[in-house]
């Protein structure tokens, strides 16, 4: 086998790897689509409603997602691509870094939040949208920068000055952004 007819094989190795763990294509769409159906249209506050059924991805957890959202100033629409990204609606779900429940808070971040068990779907949204909006005004607003910091620190963000060229990192803004921006529209009065 000569060199170029090795290449060939390695790139082809690689291309399967990627399509192996990339994200699958159902995760892809609308951010009602990839909520099934759980959602309703906008009510009159002004937030958007999600569907009840606990269980079922972020249904369960609208009125925290709501009340959060109010309390801190950020859109719940962003909150739920959030926790969707994060956890997929799991309060249970650890990661292998060790972020722990809807929105995958850090221990030394829950900890600095005043959170005293992240596994608690109250505790974890509110303190995982108080950092969002810490993040949003360290940003100056920019969401982009501030989920790019919620995902790889806001360090990193520093450090490169915008979003770091991380592939995790930079495939989880463009979900999220893909998420809230269908969101803002499907929800719009």
């Amino acid at each position: 086998m000569d060199a170029i007819s090795r290449i060939e094989t390695i790139e082809s190795k690689i291309e399967q790897i990627e399509e192996r763990f990339s994200p699958p294509e159902q995760a892809q769409g609308s951010f009602q689509q990839i909520l099934s159906g759980y959602t309703q249209p906008l009510q009159p506050s002004g937030l958007p409603q999600v569907g009840i059924g606990m269980g079922k991805g972020i249904a369960g957890f609208k009125e925290i997602i709501q009340q959060a959202g109010k309390k801190y100033g950020v859109d719940p629409n962003l909150i739920a691509a959030v926790i969707h990204q994060e956890s997929g609606g799991d309060p249970k779900v650890t990661s292998s870094a060790g972020a722990m429940g809807l929105m995958q808070l850090m221990p030394a971040t829950a900890k600095s939040l005043g959170v005293n068990n992240p596994f608690d779907p109250q505790q974890n949204v509110f303190a995982g949208t108080r950092y969002l909006r810490q993040l949003l005004d360290e940003f100056k607003g920019n969401v982009s920068l501030a989920l790019a910091a919620y995902n790889a620190g806001p360090n990193a963000v520093k450090q490169y000055g915008g979003i770091p060229p991380y592939r995790q990192t930079q495939n989880y803004v463009r979900d999220i952004m893909s998420m809230y921006r269908s969101a803002k529209v499907s929800t719009k009065v």
